[in-house]
């Protein structure tokens, strides 16, 4: 069955299209996975070394598709046809669609607990995109009912932190991880919904170094 667009399920920041993930978005979200700059700071528990073949990338997009939190509380990224766009020759068929160049994903992807995951294609780093992202999706997860949302991060990472600590989000805590005999360490952060009902300030789009 061919993927119909969902209305209800996109959204729109000042420079992007966040929607739905679709079962067509295969060949641009393996380029993300199969992307070793992209994946260096993910987790080991996920298992997450540069996917060496479309068919294991294909079990993390379905998992997306049919996720509860799918164009709800989670969303692929996509940058609409008028923008300028960076092409090179590796940017493989399927990756842009009518709607756009998919060049990421972000979001709570898992409906069991709020965490926050986002991957960005690092030709579109130092660009301020995940900031503008997240500064969308943070009204959106207290909208939904959401009290807090965490984030894990690689301590090394200071790109994703820096995105993260813009946009309210604090540390709690560090842990040393270990899975697949692999120990790594993960620092926690946390963006508690306001209850006092005061407005939240304005994130500030600048470069954010790669926020990956």
């Amino acid at each position: 069955m061919a993927d119909t667009p969902s209305p209800n399920k996109s959204t729109r920041t000042p420079r992007l299209i966040l929607r739905e993930a679709r079962k067509g978005d295969l060949a641009a979200i393996h380029k993300l996975y199969s992307n070793e700059e992209v994946m260096r700071y993910c987790p080991s528990e996920r298992r997450s070394q540069p996917h060496d073949s479309v068919s294991r990338t294909a079990t993390y997009l379905e998992a997306m598709v049919t996720s509860s939190t799918n164009g709800d509380l989670a969303f692929v990224l996509l940058l609409p046809p008028s923008a300028t766009t960076i092409t090179t020759s590796t940017t493989p068929a399927g990756a842009t669609t009518d709607e756009g160049k998919i060049i990421g994903h972000a979001g709570i992807w898992y409906a069991d607990r709020n965490e926050l995951v986002f991957m960005i294609d690092n030709a579109y780093w130092n660009r301020g995109y995940m900031t503008e992202v997240l500064a969308a999706l943070v009204p959106i997860f207290w909208e939904k009912g959401l009290k807090k949302v965490y984030a894990d991060a690689n301590p090394d990472n200071e790109a994703s932190l820096k995105v993260l600590r813009k946009c309210g989000f604090t540390q709690v805590g560090g842990n040393i991880v270990e899975s697949l005999a692999v120990e790594y360490e993960s620092l926690r952060m946390e963006l508690a919904n306001p209850c006092d009902g005061e407005e939240e300030g304005e994130f500030e789009f600048a470069d954010e170094g790669s926020d990956s």
